[in-house]
């Protein structure tokens, strides 16, 4: 049955009213897209019509000895990990939060804090089962279709429907993880120190984007080792993920977060991690998922929404490219929340977003006139040859996505075979022309 109700990304910009249902598993009539838990941040899964995935949430299959899974894809990252891990395994690739489905992660090609050392989640699938456009089913894989797959591996839902996805898992260790926290007063210096933190099976760094002179992205890496399990015996049977024991207010004021209330954090955090104990053990949700401590965190930036705008640079322009945005973001005066930094591979599909360098996020409160400094941001991404993750987009311009993303017209070529009517569609792609 097809519900008409207001609806947006995680960032809660844009809103729409739209029909949205599950997905039957036949070929609708009209223009739809799919879509997961709603975690991408902008309109990537709004269309004209919304299929939701998250009924289609079975395991398949298991192999427990070589550790591969087959799923449908919507399963989300947590409930994967929870009935996997029992089993001696994990996901190769674990992002940001565990409440996204695995069809939202291979259409985003989501990375993870070891993207450095084992690249993107696309890297590990094996093989999935798709619904076309027509209705056709189709198997891709590397060596099977291996256009298609490249094209679903980061294709934002547009090549079909993500029926099953069969993934290579990694053996599970532990589920501590020692970390350590080395402080950096200085952006240059803590750029700099992104190789020392590559060493590492795990890296991440927060960044001061509202830093003012010498404390202009000041911050800290926090590089981390699983913590080895004595003897088999000893090591965790499985993971465990509490449920948030917080929520955000439904309802909060824009303009909670702005320039004041964000400096006072950044200062009270820097203070809190640099005095703190440099070294230590965490627990997998809290390294992991620090985010997910607060249900519904998006909440807290009022009913306006906010943008999240994460760019990678190649690495031989990062130190350079990075300290030159970092400056317009200082200078901009825009309350930039937590920024974050990591190491990047390669990814492996033709619009994946990961290249060999380094990747900063940040989240902006939302409003009309800031659409114009982040074009000026895309701008100068495009200058030091980076790109912007579509995932977390909302408002690039064609042009600048175009100049960009290399493999665009091999993506477009596919997407003419597949979806020639454009019945698969989502209002990013007709923002960014994809099927012209």
């Amino acid at each position: 049955m097809s519900q008409i109700r207001p609806i947006s990304g995680w960032g809660g910009y844009p809103k729409a009213l739209l029909p949205q249902q599950s997905f039957s598993g036949s070929v609708l009539e009209g223009v739809w897209i799919g879509r997961g838990a709603g975690r991408a941040y902008g309109d990537a899964a709004l269309g004209p019509q919304i299929l939701n995935s998250r009924r289609h949430n079975r395991f398949l299959e298991f192999d427990r000895t070589l550790g591969i899974v087959t799923i449908e894809a919507g399963v989300t990252m947590r409930e994967l990990i929870l009935v996997v891990s029992a089993a001696g395994w994990i996901p190769p690739v674990i992002p940001g939060t565990q409440f996204i489905t695995l069809g939202g992660a291979v259409a985003a090609d989501v990375h993870g804090k070891n993207h450095h050392r084992i690249g993107s989640i696309g890297n590990h699938i094996l093989s999935m089962d798709l619904i076309l456009a027509d209705g056709t089913r189709v198997t891709c894989s590397p060596s099977v279709d291996a256009s298609l797959f490249q094209a679903t591996i980061g294709g934002m839902g547009l090549t079909g429907w993500i029926e099953s996805i069969t993934l290579q898992l990694a053996p599970f260790t532990s589920s501590q993880f020692h970390v350590r926290n080395q402080r950096f007063d200085q952006g240059s210096s803590l750029i700099e120190a992104s190789g020392w933190a590559t060493e590492a099976s795990f890296q991440v760094a927060w960044i001061d984007t509202l830093g003012k002179g010498q404390d202009l992205g000041r911050g800290m890496w926090m590089v981390a080792e699983p913590v080895p399990a004595v003897t088999s015996e000893s090591r965790d049977s499985r993971i465990l993920l509490p449920e948030p024991k917080m929520s955000a207010p439904a309802f909060l004021p824009s303009g909670l977060v702005n320039n004041w209330t964000i400096r006072a954090f950044n200062q009270l955090y820097f203070f809190k991690k640099s005095s703190g104990n440099p070294s230590q053990n965490q627990p997998f949700h809290q390294f992991f998922f620090p985010l997910d401590a607060i249900r519904n965190w998006n909440k807290l930036y009022g009913p306006k929404g906010f943008l999240q705008y994460q760019f990678v640079l190649p690495r031989n322009r990062a130190k350079e490219g990075m300290n030159e945005i970092l400056a317009r973001m200082s200078h901009a005066k825009i309350p930039t929340f937590l920024g974050v930094l990591k190491a990047m591979g390669q990814g492996r599909g033709y619009l994946s977003f990961p290249m060999e360098g380094l990747t900063l996020s940040v989240d902006i409160p939302f409003s009309e006139k800031r659409l114009k400094i982040l074009e000026e941001w895309d701008e100068c991404v495009i200058r030091y040859g980076g790109r912007v993750y579509l995932a977390k987009d909302a408002r690039m311009k064609p042009e600048a996505f175009e100049a960009m993303y290399p493999e665009l017209d091999a993506f477009k070529k596919i997407l003419r075979t597949v979806n020639p009517q454009g019945k698969i569609r989502s209002k990013l792609s007709e923002r960014l022309n994809l099927h012209s």
